[in-house]
């Protein structure tokens, strides 16, 4: 492998201030990186540099050198810090991204690239590795009424959009891993037995406009079967389910857990609702 012929030799105070004279004229007139906007992910050259960094370790010294480089910048407010002193001297400068927000395209890149990343179980280690007994830069504080406020007006505009709500149930039904729970099954039995045209959805594999049924008709039908709990549910009003799914076209039956007692009793209720 080849090693520069500079290589070792640190850069003269002059040819700092040569390479930044020439560095600012190429850039004046408002052009851009040959590398700006790509990523390894849509660009060969990219990625093959990334490439050669995988692995790379930095020696003590040069680990050393760049803390001090860092807290040397902190202190000028010329970079960015987790600390609250920081953000203070962060806040009091212009940020050059400050009011400017990135296009759709750019957000896209960003998402694939950090998908990417975070396939790779050694990123992954890593990324888990670093934030472990770290603590959050804003744990204890507490946010303003203003802060509040706007988190709220923002939280309720995107719940008012159907796809947001749609993915987030989805999302949550997931991560919990819902099953049909004890009563659900006795319910999916009694179902099943009969070859009746309904089947279990509540693990959240339909969701109306953020609403999850428990079942639903699978053979065309718009009737939807809600099973409540006589105790986790004794104090909701099942009216509430049945309205909304009634703007939405579905008759919606509600059987209660103690009624599963009576077999016969659930039959007929379901086959009235079809």
């Amino acid at each position: 492998m080849r090693t520069a012929w500079n290589k070792g030799i640190p850069r003269t105070q002059k040819t700092k201030e040569k390479l930044s004279r020439i560095a600012k004229e190429q850039y004046k007139d408002g052009r851009v990186p040959w590398n700006k906007g790509l990523t390894k992910d849509i660009d060969e050259c990219v990625r093959k540099y990334a490439q050669t960094l995988r692995g790379r370790s930095f020696s003590a010294e040069t680990k050393r050198k760049m803390s001090e480089s860092a807290k040397k910048g902190i202190a000028e407010g010329r970079r960015r810090t987790d600390t609250t002193k920081g953000m203070k001297i962060w806040a009091a400068r212009k940020h050059p991204h400050l009011g400017k927000h990135p296009s759709e395209e750019t957000k896209r890149r960003s998402s694939i690239s950090h998908k990417n990343r975070w396939q790779d179980p050694i990123y992954r280690e890593r990324v888990v590795r670093g934030l472990k007994g770290k603590v959050a830069w804003n744990k204890g504080v507490k946010p303003s009424p203003e802060t509040l406020r706007t988190l709220s007006e923002k939280s309720k505009a995107l719940w008012k959009d159907p796809s947001y709500r749609q993915r987030v149930v989805k999302a949550v039904m997931k991560a919990i891993h819902k099953r049909p729970n004890r009563k659900e099954a006795v319910l999916l039995s009694i179902i099943e037995r009969n070859h009746l045209p309904f089947e279990y959805v509540g693990d959240g594999k339909v969701i109306i406009d953020g609403y999850c049924p428990d079942f639903i008709n699978n053979n065309g039908g718009k009737q939807i079967i809600e099973l409540y709990g006589d105790y986790w549910h004794k104090s909701d009003n099942p009216q509430k389910r049945i309205d909304h799914f009634k703007r939405y076209g579905f008759r919606t039956l509600v059987i209660w857990e103690h009624e599963l007692i009576n077999e016969e009793n659930v039959l007929d209720k379901i086959k009235l609702l079809s």
